[in-house]
């Protein structure tokens, strides 16, 4: 499996009321943050069962840019083009913006 793109964007990120919104592609969602040392974790969770978490670590790549880990832990017996049907986890770096 070769390199992809994955973006991701999340707003009104609130540490410590530990709640944020990701923005998608139907609209916004409401998720889980908790901020533990260097790492900030962005919890999604389906009520249908999956559960997507993105974490960015307090590590700069390059150019203002911080390393982020996104997993997605879903199954589905059909897989169709464009979405998550089996556990996926993507690797690279993410960019704040004011």
């Amino acid at each position: 499996m070769g390199p992809s793109t994955l973006s991701l964007r999340f707003e009104d990120i609130d540490t410590d009321g530990a709640t944020a919104e990701i923005v998608g592609p139907y609209g916004a969602s409401q998720i889980i943050v908790r901020q533990t040392g260097d790492y900030l974790h962005l919890v999604q969770m389906f009520t249908v069962g999956p559960l997507y978490t993105t974490t960015v670590i307090d590590r700069e790549t390059r150019d203002g840019r911080f390393m982020a880990v996104h997993a997605r832990h879903e199954y589905t017996d059909t897989q169709l083009v464009g979405f998550t049907s089996r556990p996926e986890q993507y690797y690279g770096d993410c960019a704040v913006e004011p």
